[in-house]
């Protein structure tokens, strides 16, 4: 019976901190893209003015 009373605790946190590294996961590679994008559009320009 405490397993289950145990595992009732253990799954809302386990949920929580799994979200938590996926949002952070999705967040860093959407900044690494748009930082990306942002090189190449400033290395365009670079090649553009050289």
């Amino acid at each position: 019976m405490s397993i289950f009373i145990a595992a009732g605790i253990a799954t809302p946190i386990f949920a929580v901190s799994t979200l938590r590294i996926v949002k952070a996961r999705r967040l860093r590679r959407e900044r690494d893209a748009r930082r990306d994008r942002r090189d190449a559009e400033a290395r365009r320009r670079m090649g553009l003015k050289g």
